[in-house]
C-alpha cells in the first residue's frame, strides 16, 4: 500500500513538474511576442519620424484629400498593437492560464502533505500589483485594463497588466494620428484650373502650396 501511494506520488510530481515546464513555455512565448511588438512599433514610428522630416512632398492625394504619408504608418502601428494585443491576451495567455490553473488543483491536493509543494500558488499570490497607494497605476488599470478585480479589490491582475500594457501604446498612436489630422495632415485640395489652391495648414511636414 505504501508503495503504491509513493507511486503515485511520484506520478503527481511529474506530473506537476511538466505543468510548470509548460508554464515557462507559454510564459517564454508571450515574453517573445512583446519584445517583437516593441521592436516593430518601434521602427513603424521610426519611420515616421523619417517620412515627416525627410519626404520632400509627404501627402497623398485620394479623391480631393491630402493626406500625410506619416498617418498611413501610424494607423499599421495601431493596428498591430491590437493584433499583437490580441494574440498574447486571448491566445497564449489563456493557454498559461490554464496550465497555472492545472498546476493549482495539482498542489491544493498534495501541500497539506508536501508543504514546498506550492510554486504556482506562491507566484499566484505574489503576481498582482497593489495600487491602493499607487493612484496612477489604479487610473491606468480602471481606464484600460478592463478588469473589475482593480476596483474591487485594489490590485492588477496579469489580465489588465497586459491590457495597460498594449492599451496604452495604442491610445498613445491614436492621439498623434489625430493631432496630426488637425495640423494638417489631412486635408482639402481644392481643385481651380486657373489657381490651384492647396488648403492644407503647413504645420506637418514640407509645404505643398501651389502656385500658378
Amino acid at each position: 500500500m505504501e508503495e503504491n501511494s509513493s507511486d503515485i506520488d511520484n506520478i503527481t510530481y511529474q506530473a506537476w513538474a511538466k505543468t510548470i515546464d509548460v508554464q515557462m513555455h507559454f510564459n517564454d512565448i508571450s515574453m517573445k511576442i512583446r519584445n517583437l511588438f516593441i521592436s516593430i512599433i518601434s521602427a513603424l514610428l521610426a519611420f515616421a519620424g523619417v517620412v515627416v522630416v525627410n519626404f520632400e512632398d509627404p501627402y497623398s492625394t485620394f479623391y480631393g484629400i491630402r493626406i500625410h504619408s506619416s498617418l498611413f504608418v501610424l494607423i499599421v502601428a495601431v493596428s498591430s498593437t491590437y493584433l499583437f494585443y490580441f494574440v498574447d491576451r486571448y491566445w497564449y495567455h489563456q493557454l498559461l492560464v490554464g496550465s497555472v490553473k492545472h498546476a493549482l488543483a495539482i498542489e491544493q491536493r498534495f501541500t497539506a502533505k508536501y508543504p514546498g509543494f506550492a510554486l504556482a500558488s506562491t507566484i499566484g499570490n505574489n503576481s498582482p500589483i497593489d495600487v491602493s497607494n499607487r493612484y496612477l497605476l489604479y487610473i491606468l488599470g480602471r481606464i484600460l485594463g478592463g478588469d473589475s478585480r482593480v476596483k474591487k479589490d485594489k490590485k492588477i491582475h496579469s489580465d489588465a497588466k497586459i491590457a495597460i500594457f498594449y492599451k496604452s501604446i495604442a491610445y498613445a498612436n491614436i492621439i498623434l494620428v489625430t493631432l496630426i489630422s488637425l495640423l494638417g495632415g489631412v486635408c482639402l485640395t481644392q481643385a481651380n484650373p486657373n489657381t490651384p489652391i492647396d488648403s492644407c495648414i503647413q504645420v506637418v511636414g514640407t509645404p505643398t502650396e501651389s502656385t500658378e
